[in-house]
């Protein structure tokens, strides 16, 4: 089954939008949120590309109103500084792919919307591990912050 605390939405168009944007924002960095819990009475850091969603008066609001300091990476480095797109996804990719090949031989390549959300978690708990979320962080020279690390990517 799908967890209660997991996210599901589509726009009109299929793109992100400011209506999701708030929905992700409200959903997993409220006050009353594990993250937001974990930190007390600190800040907490949320990375972001420029994207047209994030980027609105509504969302900084919120943002402030939650102790969360919103920080736009700079323009053109995402692909190199987002630690999720540059270290994890592709492995995220390829070990659904594992999964969904092992169903496939298991099940005689039958396979429907109500087990896609199953294999997708699986290979969700395998590739996004606190320690290579950590990594991730440190491999591209945000936390902790190198500056030797990010200027040889740009």
């Amino acid at each position: 089954g799908i967890l209660e605390d997991i996210l599901f939405g589509c726009s009109h168009n299929g793109w992100t939008d400011e209506k999701m944007a708030m929905q992700f924002l409200k959903q997993n960095f409220g006050k009353d949120k594990i993250p937001a819990q974990k930190v007390g009475d600190k800040f907490q850091l949320l990375l972001f590309d420029r994207h047209s969603s994030h980027v609105n008066i509504t969302f900084f609001e919120f943002c402030i109103s939650q102790k969360i300091i919103p920080y736009c990476l700079p323009l053109h480095t995402t692909h190199q500084l987002q630690p999720l797109n540059v270290y994890i996804f592709s492995p995220y990719k390829n070990q659904y792919l594992k999964e969904l090949t092992h169903h496939f031989k298991k099940y005689k390549y039958k396979f429907s919307k109500e087990n896609f959300y199953e294999i997708l978690m699986i290979a969700c708990r395998a590739s996004f591990t606190q320690s290579n979320l950590q990594s991730r962080f440190l491999n591209t020279g945000l936390v902790p912050v190198n500056r030797n690390i990010i200027l040889l990517k740009i």
